[in-house]
């Protein structure tokens, strides 16, 4: 590889960067290390994917991570839990937006977060520029809160995505993440 073809990637992962230390100064409480994203003022963690980054952290509820250079996200939502009604049910409908035009494909899965028992929805949905994407929601409810995985990715971008959104929410865990053990060495 020439520096000619190094320079721009070069400035392409300092601007990354960049990003993610002003998406950090937000929140102080949100950092990475070793691929693993965690908050700790709201007790979770989750394996970052190669390449996604912070994109906005304005405080310990609300987090959202991206896959520069594409449509893909994955917003993460901790919340009181509403009392007025099912807590999960209306988790979903607010991180769905209010006005969605959210067509889901099934009426919502079981399924796990974090070691919780959760629902699961996906569908599609009109993004802000006004194309079809593809959305996926499950949401939790732990304690008084509810947490809230939302995902969208553009209906073209959705099938290379997949496995690196469905990567968060396998990894997503409440607590701290685990220490890495030395090597023994001494």
């Amino acid at each position: 590889m020439t520096s000619n073809e190094v320079a721009p990637r070069l400035l392409a992962a300092a601007a990354v960067a960049s990003m993610a230390i002003a998406a950090f100064a937000a929140d102080p409480d949100v950092r990475i290390e070793d691929g693993v994203l965690t908050n700790s003022k709201a007790n979770y963690y989750f394996t970052l994917p190669e390449r996604w980054t912070v994109k906005d952290s304005p405080d310990a509820q609300h987090l959202t991570v991206y896959l520069p250079d594409s449509t893909a996200s994955v917003t993460l939502l901790y919340d009181l839990a509403r009392s007025d009604g099912n807590p999960i049910s209306l988790a979903l409908v607010s991180a769905l937006g209010p006005g969605s035009d959210f067509t889901p494909d099934n009426a919502g899965t079981p399924s796990r977060l974090g070691g919780q028992m959760a629902i699961e929805l996906r569908g599609a949905r009109t993004g802000r520029d006004g194309g079809k994407e593809r959305v996926r929601c499950i949401a939790t409810e732990r304690g008084k809160y509810t947490l809230t995985i939302t995902s969208a990715v553009s209906e073209a971008e959705s099938k290379a995505a997949d496995s690196q959104i469905d990567q968060v929410i396998r990894s997503f865990a409440f607590g701290k993440p685990p220490r890495k053990r030395g090597n023994g060495a001494g």
